[in-house]
């Protein structure tokens, strides 16, 4: 018995094209498949649970990444669908939130920063992945120095 291989890779395409058929954005089935990130700031990771984790509002919305680097911080979040104009971004020098829509729904994440000067927040959205940059403000606790009072004479 022959196999003839225009019909194998013939078969093979029309199965292709029924499986991309029925997950289309358009079908009732399809389910967008979101990751999440973990978060790091100084090199050491953030557990699930305490601050600068994940939300626990039952969102399937992925924590934004929050690294420090250097006197940077660097804030990395998944949006797809989003645009520059539904983007909405929020910072008091604590907490970044960041609001937007999509025709997938809307998104919305908190996250805690490291003392950071919200007037340096700079902004970059590409491909549905927003990168967001501010310049780090010293913390006591990074050097574990305190400051000593002036001596006055």
């Amino acid at each position: 018995m022959s196999i003839d291989n225009k019909d194998l890779f013939n078969a093979i395409n029309g199965l292709m094209d029924r499986l991309m058929a029925e997950m289309g954005e358009n079908s009732p089935s399809f389910q967008p498949h979101i990751v999440g990130y973990r978060i790091v700031i100084d090199g050491v990771p953030v557990a699930p649970g305490t601050p600068g984790s994940a939300p626990t509002d039952g969102a399937d919305q992925p924590a934004p990444e929050v690294d420090r680097i250097g006197d940077e911080v660097f804030v990395v979040a998944s949006l797809p669908g989003v645009s520059e104009e539904s983007l909405n971004l929020t910072c008091n020098g604590e907490t970044l939130v960041i609001e937007g829509t999509s025709s997938l729904g809307t998104c919305h994440a908190t996250t805690p920063l490291p003392p950071v000067d919200p007037a340096t927040m700079k902004h970059a959205l590409k491909h549905g992945v927003l990168e967001v940059t501010f310049k780090a403000l010293p913390e006591a606790a990074e050097t574990g120095e305190t400051p000593e009072p002036e001596k006055t004479g």
